[in-house]
């Protein structure tokens, strides 16, 4: 009796162990290749002045004449626009006239300060009318030094009822004509410099750290007007400062002048990325998961334990997937990885990719 129940308990600890073996997740694995890699963004911008300028008068009046029209070539310097300024004429010459009569007066008050002094020295009249004398100079030498004040007030005031040319370029827009009345506040003319013309793309935020990796990131720029013509060129900056709802930052590129280009022009830039650190490897899509929050993971192989590694997803291709963030001596798990946990025990039964 007691060794048919001996035989009962082998058999049923044969059968557990069976359901047990059996029970093993069964795993397919390759082990992933890192191979340096680049890649090509193509991104399309708009073209635009270093120097673009919404150009206003320093002082309010109405306009006596226009000497520009939209798509005038001008100089740095040139007048553009002449405000009337009869009142201004007038009152830099009430100070042109009272800058000579206090000349006049503080001559008469150095020539009377002159006659005291000698008479003071042969004592003929008192102490008290030299000081009164000396006090009456330095008063009308004060007089004198307000009215040159006054006076290259007023000429600075006339002066700004001219508008001129801040810098070469060409009038974009006018937005005023001879008779109106214009202040300081009002966008008169803009004027747009064709001598430093820059291209700005808007840059996807995952692609801002490689940009700024290296020192001169390469950059092939084409217009959308004339394809073929292609320039090869480096970045110029980024502007670290992200777009809260495109999520992207401004890239800028020069252009080199006597290049075609004109500002408000679309163009297309070509930016070659080149991977640094960990290496990316490519992997089949089966093998990637999704988590709620938006990041990525792989489950992976160490003897015949699982181990979960979160990555980073580069590019998604039509039956593969890019991935960064992998070594390549992990095994990753692309096939019987629905119901994996990590740290489970699973049976690996193939074995694709080996080095």
């Amino acid at each position: 009796m007691r060794s048919i129940v001996s035989s009962f308990i082998i058999l049923m600890c044969l059968s557990v162990h069976s359901t047990v073996v059996a029970a093993t997740t069964q795993v397919k694995v390759i082990y992933p290749e890192q191979q340096p890699m680049a890649k090509a963004l193509e991104l399309s911008g708009t073209i635009s002045a270093a120097q673009d300028a919404h150009l206003a008068t320093l002082e309010q009046g109405v306009v006596k004449t226009l000497l520009v029209e939209a798509g005038d070539q001008v100089r740095q310097g040139q007048l553009l626009l002449t405000l009337d300024n009869k009142l201004a004429r007038i009152r830099l010459a009430q100070s042109q006239a009272s800058l000579q009569s206090a000349k006049v007066q503080t001559q008469e008050s150095q020539r009377l300060y002159a006659e005291t002094v000698e008479l003071a020295k042969k004592e003929v009249i008192a102490n008290t009318a030299l000081a009164e004398r000396k006090a009456s100079l330095a008063n009308q030498q004060a007089l004198l030094a307000e009215a040159e004040a006054e006076l290259a007030l007023q000429q600075e005031i006339l002066s700004r009822h001219q508008l001129k040319a801040p810098f070469a370029g060409i009038i974009a827009q006018r937005n005023v004509d001879v008779g109106e009345w214009v202040s300081p506040q009002a966008n008169i003319l803009q004027l747009v410099s064709n001598e430093s013309l820059r291209l700005i793309v808007d840059v996807p935020q995952e692609y801002v750290a490689l940009m700024q990796r290296e020192a001169e990131l390469k950059v092939e720029v084409r217009s959308d007007i004339n394809p073929n013509k292609i320039f090869s060129l480096v970045l110029s900056q980024v502007v670290a400062v992200s777009n809260d709802i495109s999520r992207t930052v401004k890239a800028r590129i020069d252009l080199p002048k006597n290049s075609l280009f004109m500002p408000g022009m679309s163009a297309r830039a070509r930016f070659s990325l080149n991977y640094q650190g960990q290496l990316p490897v490519s992997l089949p899509l089966s093998a990637l998961k999704r988590h709620p929050d938006g990041s990525f993971s792989v489950f992976g192989v160490r003897g015949n334990t699982v181990l979960r590694q979160k990555v980073t997803v580069i590019e998604r291709l039509t039956d593969s997937v890019v991935v960064q963030g992998l070594s390549s001596q992990m095994a990753v798990i692309v096939s019987g990885n629905e119901l994996l946990t990590d740290g489970m025990t699973v049976d690996v039964v193939t074995e694709k990719g080996t080095n």
